[in-house]
């Protein structure tokens, strides 16, 4: 169980929960209140920790990548995370 608390709430005032984060990421919405930590899961936790943590929350990686392209890519790149997720559209364009 991975516990990512700490990096997305570093310097914040207000807390959000790791299981909040899951539900907005899998309801692909980005509540305003919440951009800093948002954006602190993208840039900040380690690639094996956004791993873990979509696993530990059943995050596909389809709405891990949509949500980071819909929301942080035009702020904020992460290499290693589009490099472990370059695999997705490739897949989604095979299905029918």
């Amino acid at each position: 169980m991975v516990n990512i608390s700490t990096t997305i709430n570093a310097q914040t005032k207000i807390i959000l929960a790791p299981e909040k984060l899951a539900e907005f990421i899998h309801g692909q919405v980005f509540p305003n209140e919440y951009t800093a930590q948002i954006f602190n899961f993208y840039m900040d936790c380690p690639i094996q920790d956004i791993s873990a943590f979509a696993a530990q929350y059943h995050i596909s990686d389809m709405d891990l990548k949509k949500y980071y392209e819909s929301y942080i890519k035009d702020y904020y790149i992460n290499w290693e995370l589009e490099d472990m997720l370059s695999y997705v559209e490739k897949s989604s364009q095979d299905s029918p």
